[in-house]
C-alpha cells in the first residue's frame, strides 16, 4: 500500500497500478490479511478514513478505490471494468464521500431515480472541461464547479495538474466528485482524450503559464472551443518581455479576463477576440464567514502578496521608511511563492539600509486561505504597488475588513499610461481603494484612517464574489459558447 502511494506521488503510474492490481487480487482471494507494520493508504484522501465495519472490508475498499483512481485520471470517466466496480461499491459504508458521489452519478439519473435501463441513451448535457494548475484558486474553482453542476443543467469537470505551484501547498479537492489531479508527464493522452470527447463543447485553460498548458492548447486547437481564463502574469509578462505568444493566441477562441481592463490590453496586443468576464470565488470571502479577529498590537502593515519583484516592495518600503511614526508599526511581506534568492537578498539589504530591520519580516511559509483572511482582518492596512492587475483576492479581503487598501490608480503599459485594471474592477462594483500616492503624501501612518465604507464593501464583495453570482455568469458564458459551437 505504501509502495502504491509513493509510486503514484512520484508520477510512476504504471508501477502503482500494477501493485494495486496485485493488492486487489490478494484482498479478493479471501485470505486473511494482517498488517504488522505501519503503512500509508494508497491515496492521500484516504488518510482521514476510519473503519466503519471491520478492517478487512475497510482495506478492500481502500484498494479498490486506489486501483480505479490510478487506472484513470478521473473516476467519473472510467471504463467498463471500473464502472462495474464502482457499482459494486454502492451503499458500502467504507466508501469515501468522493466515490460515494461518483457511484450516485453513475447509477442514478438527474432526478435521483434509479436507472431502469442502462441501454437507454439520454441526451448528454452541455459539457465543459477545465484545466488548471495546483494553486490556491484550484480549490475555489473546484467549489464553483461543484456548485454550478448542482444548480444548472451543465456539466463541468476539472483536471488539476498535480505539481505544486506553491511548494508547501496543494489544493484540497479530495471530496469534490467533479475534480481530480493528473500528472502531465504520464497522463497527457488520457486527459486529452477526455477533452476531445464529442459531448465536450469547450475546454477552459486557467492560466497560460506552463509548457503543459501550451501543449494542451496546441493539441486541442481547431477541434474544440478553447477559452483562456486570464490570470494576469500570463498576459502581461510575454508582452512586457517582448515575446508575445501570437502563435498560441491563434488557437484561442475566447478570452475570460478576471479584470475587464485586461481585455483592452489583449486587444491592443493581439487584436479582437470574443470575451466573457470570469471571476474566481475568493477564498475566505465566500462560504462561512470567519469569526471575529482582534487587531494586532502594534498595528500590522501587509506589503504585497507574493515574492515576485512585480510587487515593487522596495518602492513601498522606501515610502514607509519616510513616515515619522513607522517604528510604531510592524511590517509583513508575504513572500511564500515566486521569491528568488537574488530578490530576497535585495529585500533584506534594503530593509537594513532603510532602518526597518527591527519591525519588518519576510513571511516565506504559505498561509492557507482561512488563516490569511484572519491575518488581513487582524492587520491595519494592505499596500500594493503592482503595475498590472494583481492581488485581487487580497485587496477584496482587505476592503471587506475595512482596512485602508492601497493600489496604483495609474500604471504604465507598453510605454502608455492607463488606468490600472484592478482599480477599474473595484470601481465597476462601487468599491473604493486608496491611491498609492496618498501613502506617499502623508507625513504619518496614523493620518490614514479606516475606510468608512466597510459594511457596504463587505455586502457587495460577498454578493459579487459568492458562488451563486459567479456560477450564473459562468453558466451564461457557457450557454453562449455552446450556441456558437452548435451554429
Amino acid at each position: 500500500m505504501t509502495y502504491v502511494r509513493l509510486m503514484a506521488q512520484l508520477g510512476k503510474t504504471m508501477q502503482a497500478v500494477e501493485m494495486a492490481k496485485q493488492l486487489m487480487e490478494t484482498v479478493n482471494s479471501g485470505r486473511d490479511i494482517s498488517v504488522d507494520l505501519p503503512c500509508l493508504p494508497p491515496l492521500p484522501e484516504q488518510d482521514s478514513t476510519t473503519i466503519q465495519t471491520d478492517f478487512s472490508k475497510w482495506l478492500t475498499v481502500r484498494v479498490v478505490e486506489a486501483w480505479i483512481t490510478l487506472q484513470n485520471p478521473t473516476t467519473y470517466m472510467a471504463g467498463e471494468q471500473e464502472q462495474g466496480m464502482l457499482e459494486a461499491l454502492e451503499g458500502n459504508p467504507e466508501v469515501i464521500k468522493r466515490f460515494g458521489d461518483i457511484v450516485e452519478l453513475k447509477t442514478h439519473d438527474r432526478n435521483g431515480e434509479k436507472k431502469a435501463d442502462p441501454n437507454v441513451v439520454k441526451q448528454p448535457a452541455e459539457t465543459f472541461v477545465h484545466l488548471c494548475f495546483n494553486h490556491v484558486f484550484a480549490k475555489s474553482l473546484a467549489d464553483l464547479i461543484e456548485y454550478t453542476n448542482s444548480n444548472t443543467d451543465h456539466e463541468h469537470w476539472l483536471f488539476v495538474e498535480k505539481h505544486r505551484a506553491i511548494p508547501s501547498y496543494s489544493a484540497d479537492i479530495s471530496n469534490n466528485p467533479y475534480a481530480t489531479f493528473f500528472d502531465f508527464q504520464s497522463q497527457l493522452k488520457e486527459v486529452l482524450h477526455e477533452c476531445l470527447k464529442s459531448k465536450v463543447d469547450a475546454v477552459f485553460m486557467h492560466g497560460l503559464f506552463f509548457d503543459w498548458q501550451k501543449t494542451f492548447v496546441k493539441k486541442i486547437a481547431f477541434q474544440k472551443h478553447i477559452g483562456w481564463m486570464i490570470w494576469g502574469g500570463d498576459l502581461y509578462n510575454p508582452i512586457q518581455n517582448n515575446i508575445p505568444i501570437k502563435s498560441l493566441i491563434d488557437h484561442i477562441d475566447s478570452i475570460h479576463p478576471v479584470a475587464e481592463g485586461d481585455a483592452g490590453i489583449f486587444k491592443d496586443n493581439y487584436g479582437e477576440k470574443v470575451h466573457y468576464n470570469f471571476r474566481y470565488p475568493i477564498p475566505g470571502v465566500y462560504g462561512q464567514e470567519a469569526s471575529q479577529v482582534k487587531k494586532q498590537d502594534p498595528p500590522l502593515i501587509i506589503v504585497g502578496n507574493s515574492g515576485d519583484p512585480s510587487n515593487n516592495h522596495i518602492d513601498i518600503l522606501k515610502a514607509l521608511s519616510a513616515k515619522d511614526d513607522i517604528r510604531d508599526y510592524k511590517i509583513l511581506l508575504p513572500v511564500a511563492y515566486n521569491l528568488s534568492s537574488k530578490y530576497e537578498r535585495q529585500l533584506v539589504d534594503m530593509i537594513k539600509e532603510l532602518g526597518l530591520a527591527q519591525n519588518t519580516s519576510l513571511h516565506k511559509d504559505f498561509i492557507p486561505p482561512s488563516k490569511y483572511m484572519a491575518l488581513i482582518k487582524s492587520s491595519h492596512m494592505l499596500i500594493t504597488a503592482h503595475n498590472r492587475q494583481q492581488a485581487i483576492g487580497n485587496i477584496l479581503a482587505s476592503l471587506c475588513s475595512g482596512n485602508p487598501t492601497f493600489l496604483k490608480k495609474k500604471i504604465i503599459n507598453n510605454g502608455q499610461e492607463m488606468t490600472n485594471p484592478t482599480w477599474d474592477l473595484l470601481a465597476q462594483y462601487g468599491l473604493k481603494g486608496n491611491k498609492l500616492q496618498e501613502l506617499i503624501d502623508v507625513q504619518s501612518i496614523s493620518d490614514i484612517k479606516e475606510r468608512p465604507e466597510k459594511e457596504y464593501h463587505k455586502k457587495i464583495i460577498q454578493e459579487e464574489y459568492g458562488l451563486e453570482k459567479i456560477s450564473m455568469e459562468l453558466a451564461q458564458s457557457c450557454k453562449n459558447i455552446s450556441a456558437k459551437v452548435e451554429a
